[in-house]
């Protein structure tokens, strides 16, 4: 959910907001907005029957989304945005009880999952632990589907879809993993490597070098121990697997063993707003992936621009209300 940025002046007022707020809220990290979603602000239906481009029928991809109570409507509104472009792979998952019983007791016409590794109740009152949980779950249920042999888009719901570009696209590229630019939150990677990406938007091959990447990021926040048919049953492991999943995943790309290689060296930023706009293509240093961040303008993460960005997929503006962003964004692109 909620997309990629953070820059040092907003760190004080999140902190300041965290802890005023007792709320749960779906996966994201710490530096994306934390507006709390208003329920029946957006007027979602859910349609029982899709349009599906004859393109998008035969796609391994599966489209993840995960939310929470909290962002029950925002989902809906994702999962109905697609299904209206033509979608019929994406699949909302569940993650907390309350998310659960409301999709089960609304019979609303989707396709959902319940997230089998739920994070621990008694840490509600920390959000931010709680959302690292969230985050370190989501990973291990990505690494599930690769397991069980899907190619996966995870995406924030609340990212704003534009059009049907054909999921074939992805899967008959050269590349292996595909990444959204973020701003400059992980701030230090930023400042080293030039960008970040989101954690909150990357497509993923079904192939076992990705598996084997996934799987250390999985690691990396202490997941791997959960398994979908053994839920929790001790609060120590329930515990353990937490973590702030783009810290993990840019800190991956920058350095250690699966340091990816460039194909060309990324300046570093005259300052925290000095944002890359071109695409990037590189290759793991363990693994041997290839990965490419898309362009800026493909997958947009910036501040709202006077004109809608060419080529644009996606959108995840900055300083947007969550509730509103579809409605602003179809307003610039004149959709």
């Amino acid at each position: 959910m909620f997309p990629c940025f953070r820059s040092r002046e907003q760190i004080g007022i999140l902190l300041l907001i965290i802890a005023s707020t007792n709320f749960l809220l779906a996966p994201s990290d710490l530096n994306h907005e934390v507006t709390r979603p208003q329920f029946g602000k957006t007027n979602v239906t859910i349609n029982q029957n899709h349009n599906v481009p004859k393109s998008n029928r035969f796609s391994r991809t599966k489209i993840l989304g995960f939310a929470d109570y909290n962002y029950r409507e925002y989902a809906l509104r994702w999962y109905q945005r697609l299904s209206d472009l033509g979608y019929s792979e994406q699949v909302v998952v569940a993650v907390d009880d309350a998310a659960v019983d409301f999709f089960r007791k609304h019979k609303a016409q989707i396709r959902w999952e319940e997230l089998p590794y739920k994070p621990c109740t008694t840490w509600n009152e920390d959000s931010r632990i709680y959302r690292r949980q969230i985050f370190g779950r989501r990973w291990k249920y990505v690494y599930d589907q690769l397991l069980k042999g899907h190619s996966v888009l995870i995406t924030d719901v609340d990212n704003v879809f534009r059009r049907n570009f054909a999921l074939q696209n992805l899967e008959q590229s050269e590349y292996d993993v595909f990444h959204a630019y973020s701003t400059s939150y992980p701030t230090h990677v930023f400042e080293e490597m030039g960008f970040t990406v989101c954690g909150g938007l990357s497509w993923l091959r079904d192939d076992s070098k990705v598996k084997r990447f996934v799987r250390s990021l999985v690691n990396r926040c202490n997941c791997l121990e959960l398994q979908p048919d053994k839920p929790d049953t001790s609060d120590e492991l329930c515990k353990k697997c937490y973590c702030d999943d783009q810290i993990a995943l840019n800190e991956m790309l920058w350095k250690g063993k699966h340091k990816v290689n460039w194909d060309h060296e990324m300046s570093k930023p005259a300052n925290l707003s000095d944002f890359p706009f071109e695409g990037l293509t590189g290759v793991s240093s363990t693994t041997k992936h290839r990965i490419k961040v898309w362009d800026r303008s493909f997958a947009y993460r910036a501040k709202m621009p006077n004109v809608c960005p060419i080529d644009n997929w996606v959108a995840m503006p900055l300083y947007v209300d969550r509730a509103d962003v579809v409605q602003v964004w179809s307003a610039l692109c004149g959709d």
